[in-house]
Parts: structure tokens; sequence; C-alpha cells
């Protein structure tokens, strides 16, 4: 699809200006930034309290497309522009947005014609098919009408960043929490490989076992080490990463809360039929073909195609999502339905521990079990709260 106008090349840059790594971090002594804390944000209305939860040292998941319309760096840029100009991020003046909006009308009235000239030598789908985008024609005229003593356009620009931005954020969320079930595995393990080398040195010391063998249980020892220092590293960068992008700075101290489990009730209210077409009707890249003008293909026909084409781009791709939604739904209940099993052993474990039945060392490898069994349990529930939200957002016009 080719971008020739000023305003096509515009909402290219905004949607470039997504990239996470572009976020900054504000200064200060680790809480949100209060210039952010009073910034008005023009997409949606929150309530009382929700702000006063916004504002705290804590950070829930539900609060992220909040806090990113509040604190989000990137967003707060791209807030910039559209308070300093409200026509639109594109920088078209009020008489460009009207002559874009004549344009629109007239290319209408051109499909109009040509609907009325072929409709004897052409299929009735055909024909509504010439209809329906005569009226997305009047409707985006209109839209640049609106623009032109309006938000309409940066709005939608705006909305993109947001949408982009509470995505990422969400990722960085849900990467974070398995990276803390991994450190809390790695930090076992070094705890375990302390005390199998403890007992070791007692060994060796009376001659039980070689200096060779020794070694290895060393060796053992400073694998788990290096282990636990590599995953206290990825967690650090991790925290970093995620507290950065809502806004406090990287030494930030807010209360990570654990992501809630995803609701499996919710997946069997999909209806893929209903949200695959309401996928299509939304999707901005299929928007985005039909704003641009018909000079930029070859034809009335060849830009007809290409609609087609990407509306059945986004219809595959949502049969796709959907599929993933569901087997990540099974795998999710498959490992809800063994935990109470992991459950069980560890407290046997934790109550033969109490009687002298076995060793701190044979009760460790039984937490650590747990604690993997527990960290596979999570990344499902991760996995499936991706997979659903992936599928929401595509609903809603954003298909990866």
């Amino acid at each position: 699809m080719k971008h020739n106008k000023k305003w096509n090349r515009a909402c290219s840059l905004v949607l470039a200006a997504v990239v996470l790594g572009n976020c900054g971090s504000f200064p200060g002594s680790g809480l949100l930034s209060a210039h952010a804390a009073e910034t008005k944000t023009p997409l949606d209305s929150y309530t009382e309290a929700q702000m006063l939860s916004f504002g705290d040292n804590v950070l829930e998941y539900w609060e992220i497309q909040g806090l990113v319309e509040h604190y989000n760096p990137t967003y707060l840029k791209q807030l910039e522009i559209f308070n300093g100009n409200p026509d639109g991020s594109s920088g078209l003046s009020k008489d460009q947005l009207l002559l874009m909006a004549e344009e629109f009308r007239y290319e209408a009235k051109e499909l109009k014609a040509e609907a009325e000239d072929l409709k004897d030598s052409i299929s009735e789908e055909a024909y509504q098919e010439y209809q329906d985008n005569i009226k997305t024609l009047k409707r985006f005229a209109r839209e640049k009408e609106d623009a032109a003593d309006g938000t309409a356009s940066a709005k939608r620009a705006l909305r993109i960043v947001r949408n982009q931005q509470t995505i990422a954020v969400s990722a960085l969320m849900r990467d974070y929490q398995a990276l803390l079930a991994q450190d809390e595995i790695a930090r076992k393990s070094l705890e375990a490989a302390e005390l199998a080398y403890a007992s070791s040195e007692r060994q060796h010391a009376i001659g039980m076992i070689s200096g060779e063998e020794l070694l290895a249980v060393q060796d053992s020892l400073n694998a788990a080490k290096a282990s636990a220092d590599a995953s206290a590293s990825a967690l650090r960068k991790g925290r970093q990463s995620l507290i950065t992008a809502l806004g406090w700075s990287y030494d930030g101290n807010p209360d990570i809360r654990e992501i809630p489990e995803p609701d499996l009730a919710k997946v069997a209210d999909y209806h893929l039929e209903t949200d695959m077409e309401q996928a299509v009707g939304a999707n901005y890249d299929v928007a985005d073909i039909r704003r641009t003008d018909k000079s930029q293909f070859n034809g009335t026909q060849d830009k007809l195609r290409q609609i087609r084409e990407k509306e059945n781009e986004v219809r595959m791709q949502m049969e796709y999502l959907y599929k993933e939604v569901q087997q990540k739904a099974m795998s999710y209940q498959s490992v809800k339905d063994g935990w109470p099993a992991a459950e069980a052993k560890l407290a046997q474990a934790e109550r033969k521990l109490a009687l002298g039945m076995i060793s701190r060392a044979e009760y460790l490898a039984e937490e650590i079990a747990w604690l993997t069994a527990k960290a596979n349990k999570e990344q499902a529930a991760l996995n499936l709260q991706a997979a659903m939200e992936t599928y929401e957002w595509a609903i809603k016009g954003l298909v990866k």
C-alpha cells in the first residue's frame, strides 16, 4: 500500500514513535513524575478513585492503560504534539483538511457514477460493495471536516500510540512476573547447592569423599551461583524497563502486584464470527487503505481488491488468534488441574521434615519441584492472558 499523502506519512511517523526503547525515565526519587500526574488525557475519563490509585506507589495490572495515559514518556510526547496541533498530528491546516474532505466526496461521487454505469453488468454483491465503499468515503470526508474544526485525526493517532504502549507495557509486566518465578527457583536452587557443598566439605574432612568429588560439587555450586546472578540481573532489568515505561525513575521502588489469573469463563464468551467482522471493521490497516486516495492505486478495482485482501488477512489472523486462545486455555486448565497434587506433595514433605523423616536437602528438592510446578502454572496463566489480550486488541483494530 502506498502512502504518498502527507496525512498518511504523518500517521506512519506516529506509529514509529511507539517503540518502547525510546521511553525515557522521569528524574526524581523514584516516585511518579508530578508533572505527569497533572497531565490531562483527552481519550478516556477516570474516576477519582482510579486517579488516586494511579498516583500511589503501587502497580496493578488493571492500571496499565490509565498509567500509560498519564505517565508513559512516549505517550506524553505524543500528547504534547496533540495539544500543540489539535487539528491532527499530520500538521495539516484547516484548508488542507477541507480539501481532503472535498477529494473524498469527489471520489465518492465518481464511484457512484461508475457503479450506476456498471450496475447491469456486475453482480449484486459487487454493486453492494460499491455502495459500501461510497458510504465509507463519505464518512472519511465527514471525519476530515470534523478534524478541520476539531481533533478526530489527532485523537486517532494518539489512541494508536496509547494502545501500542499499553500492549507493550502489559507484555513487560507479564515478563516480569515470569522472571520473578524463575528467580525464586534460582535462589532456592542456590540454597540447595550451598547445603550440598557444606555437607560434602564435612564428608571430605573425614575422608568419606575424594577431593575430585568435592570439586565436582563445588562446580555445581558455582553454576548455581552464576544462574542465580543471571536471574537476579534479568529480574532487575525487567523491573526497570517496566517501571520506567510507567513514569517511575529507574531506581524507583513501587509495589508491583501479582497479575490476576485469567478468567476461563471469558474465553467461553468469545464468538469468532462476530468478533471477526468487528475486527475487520475496526482494523487500522483496512481503514488506511480505504482512506488512501484512489490515485495511489491502479484504478478503483485495484483499490477494492487491496481492501478485500487486507480484510481476508484480518479474518485469517482472527481465526489463528482464536485457536491460540483455545489452545492456551486448554494448557492452563491442564496445569491448573494438576496443581493440587503438587501442593499436596509439598505439604507431605513439610510434615516429614517436621517429624525428622527427611533431611533438609531432601526437603529443598521437594520445594524446588513445587516452585517449578508453580512457575509452570503461572506461565500457562500468563500465556493465556497474553493470547486473550491479543485477540481482544485485534477486535479493536490492532492485529499483529
